[in-house]
């Protein structure tokens, strides 16, 4: 394979058994660094399979760039009750620019909000217009200069919700309110819920 510049191409595992040509996403002197069709036509396929385009990659594999690695999104689980705004953050394994929407499944460029700390490796916004009992999902992709993600980072979590107890309440016993209010403590009780207790006697859970 023709070069655009003289490199050294670094494989996943050239000296192994058996050798494994495939690109490092590390490479980036081999990225993108090829000569188009360097075959003439003869074929425009890579090891895989894949068909190549534009500018090669050097060597025999085309490398598919999914986009920077996310993880450690924030926050998950149950908010406490009355949270009304929090920041949403992750990280990527390389810089970074990240966008989120509150729909699934929107390509990168269409999203709407861009995250208002973004660029390196550590991307944090606020959100607000929280509602207790509210659940929130937030769908994160990340680009440079390589390309962006094809596929969502969920960033999903709760707000706490306020649970009524009254002993002798006979409604739906569901805590709604305090006639469907709960006739005891419940025996699980869930963090950042709150629980309000009507006078009368209860048995508690250790």
């Amino acid at each position: 394979y023709r070069s655009n510049l003289a490199t050294t191409v670094s494989f996943v595992g050239a000296g192994s058994s058996p050798p494994d040509f495939h690109l490092d996403s590390n490479d980036t002197d081999a990225l993108g660094h090829g000569v188009f069709d360097p075959g003439s036509g003869l074929f425009s396929e890579d090891i895989d399979g894949q068909t190549r385009s534009g500018t090669w990659d050097i060597g025999a594999d085309e490398y598919v760039y999914s986009g920077p690695t996310r993880s450690n999104g924030s926050p998950y689980g149950n908010l406490y009750y009355a949270t009304t705004q929090t920041i949403i953050s992750l990280e990527t394994d390389v810089n970074a620019t990240c966008k989120y929407d509150t729909l699934s499944g929107i390509d990168y460029n269409s999203m709407s909000n861009t995250f208002s700390n973004t660029g390196e490796m550590n991307h944090s916004s606020v959100v607000t217009e929280l509602v207790s009992g509210g659940s929130y999902e937030y769908y994160v992709r990340c680009t440079n200069i390589f390309g962006a993600n094809a596929d969502d980072y969920t960033i999903s979590f709760t707000v706490g919700s306020k649970h009524y107890v009254r002993s002798g309440a006979t409604g739906t016993n569901d805590g709604s309110d305090w006639t469907n209010a709960y006739d005891g403590i419940p025996s699980g009780l869930t963090r950042g819920d709150i629980y309000v207790l009507a006078g009368g006697t209860y048995v508690s859970y250790d």
